[in-house]
């Protein structure tokens, strides 16, 4: 936890929030979900809710955008995934999306494919990622941060 801290210390340097809202980003940052923050953090989670909601309002980006943003800034550093974590061309063209904060249905609209198409991409990436991982996958953002740090995103 204590390099969490200093990666949120430089957070909360660096953008519009508080070190609470920079501690959340970073947890985020590193693979958590909503209800592992909160309890990382030991506060609830409509809290967690209520601090991405403020620091996203403050910065003008979207959750999965931000979290990219201070990956790539270099002020977090999430453990790399595994070299084996390879994702097909048509998973990466979706999380590419992901990635730029797009919807499901946004997704499928933009790239002529059913919803369901869309999810089932999703699915099988996430099931690809847990099992060269060895860590479930359980949210769109976590997805997109592993296709970040294998090069499928940018």
């Amino acid at each position: 936890m204590s390099s969490y801290l200093d990666e949120a210390e430089v957070v909360a340097e660096r953008l519009p929030c508080t070190p609470r809202q920079a501690r959340v980003l970073v947890c985020l940052a590193h693979g958590l979900d909503v209800t592992e923050t909160a309890r990382v953090m030991a506060i609830s989670r409509a809290m967690v809710v209520e601090h991405l909601g403020n620091v996203t309002a403050d910065t003008g980006r979207g959750r999965t955008r931000l979290v990219l943003d201070v990956i790539r800034e270099g002020w977090v550093h999430p453990t790399p995934p595994p070299p084996a974590l390879v994702f097909t061309q048509p998973q990466s063209v979706v999380l590419q999306r992901v990635a730029a904060g797009w919807s499901n249905p946004e997704i499928a609209e933009h790239l002529g494919l059913s919803l369901t198409a869309v999810r089932k991409r999703l699915n099988t990436a996430a099931r690809r990622a847990r099992v060269v991982t060895g860590r479930p996958v359980r949210t769109r953002l976590h997805l997109a941060i592993l296709a970040l740090l294998t090069g499928d995103v940018l």
